[in-house]
């Protein structure tokens, strides 16, 4: 709304995004409690779904995928746009075309690159390996097979980091299975980061950090954007953004960490990370590991570095399944104290009984 008053932004940018904010918040508290079990049970849907068509496509299928994907139009208001036109859906799977030198098909599931598959699929699994307790069960090794096969850096960089956290925060991990796990992820972890499209693309955004395209010159000028607007964020609107964004950079990479901040303000961003870190410790308190909050929160913000999903749809359902969860974990608390105060009436009782 200060955007619409101060910079002349559409009013409809506020109506809609008001609307979305609204439905997500009212859809979420539909599902209430069971909205981490339907998120991950959702994702490990999409993952074998995806993984057998990836296999279809990797092993001679490409052809008929193709002529399946030609019946269907691209949906979203971006249809036409080369990068949608050049990666061919489906609905339940986008088509990686193989680019030249890529040796590898990559695995995008139904979204539109492979790296916001290999974002979600980091975020179930670090909340699987606690709700499971088991690193290598069926589900986990599904979701770390989806984040390899999409061949996504970011997605590596955050499968380690979730194995590392689990290594040394899972109680209920062997000592023998975290020394195996530490063992194991010094080993790979230089072999990983040498493989060609990590070490390429990650020298290529260092690099090039002095640039608006890599996800480092992003963040600069994400800063240069929020010193001139830190209160109310750069002004909504095509029109608008593309006048002040010619001011800073003719094209930039997304970093959606620092894109929060440039979106709506100073306050607004850091207000929306104090939700998502409430949020997180609440997911967690859920699985009874609430210290281990701060190490969702990690996940959920590392995988922003390369995508803009912060102010995505999914990332609100996240924010605002805290407030069920919350109501669900009073609701728990209540009974349980009820409980113990009835089996302690009991336990007097019989002790009265007995004199």
């Amino acid at each position: 709304m200060l955007q619409t008053f101060l910079f002349g932004s559409p009013f409809y940018f506020a109506l809609t995004l008001g609307i979305r904010l609204i439905t997500i918040y009212f859809t979420v508290k539909l599902i209430g409690q069971d909205f981490v079990k339907i998120f991950i049970q959702s994702i490990k849907i999409i993952s074998i779904v995806s993984l057998a068509i990836w296999l279809f496509q990797t092993f001679g299928g490409y052809g008929v995928l193709m002529t399946i994907a030609s019946k269907f139009n691209n949906l979203g208001v971006e249809a036409n746009d080369v990068l949608v036109l050049n990666r061919p859906s489906f609905i339940i799977y986008t088509i990686q075309t193989l680019d030249k030198g890529q040796l590898f098909v990559r695995n995008s599931g139904p979204f539109w690159e492979p790296g916001l598959f290999a974002l979600y699929l980091n975020i179930v699994l670090f909340i699987n390996l606690f709700i499971n307790k088991k690193i290598f069960d069926k589900t986990n090794l599904l979701f770390i097979i989806c984040i390899v096969t999409s061949f996504s850096t970011m997605g590596f960089v955050t499968l380690i980091l979730n194995l590392t956290f689990v290594a040394l925060l899972n109680k209920a991990v062997s000592l023998p299975k975290r020394i195996f796990m530490i063992t194991f992820l010094i080993v790979s972890v230089p072999i990983i980061f040498s493989l060609p499209f990590m070490h390429d693309k990650i020298e290529e955004n260092y690099s090039k950090s002095n640039l608006s395209y890599s996800r480092f010159g992003a963040a600069i000028v994400h800063w240069n954007i929020v010193q001139d607007f830190p209160y109310t964020g750069m002004p909504s609107g095509e029109e608008l953004m593309s006048k002040f964004y010619s001011k800073y950079a003719n094209n930039i990479s997304p970093n959606g960490i620092t894109a929060m901040f440039t979106k709506y303000g100073v306050f607004v961003g850091f207000f929306y990370y104090f939700l998502l870190y409430r949020c997180c410790l609440t997911i967690m308190e859920l699985l009874g590991e609430k210290k281990k909050g701060y190490a969702l929160f990690i996940i959920l913000v590392v995988v922003l570095f390369s995508e803009t999903q912060g102010d995505q749809p999914m990332y609100w359902a996240i924010i605002f399944s805290q407030f069920p969860l919350e109501n669900y974990l009073v609701r728990w608390k209540q009974y349980k104290r009820i409980k113990l105060y009835n089996r302690y009436l009991e336990n007097k009782r019989l002790s009265l009984a007995k004199i």
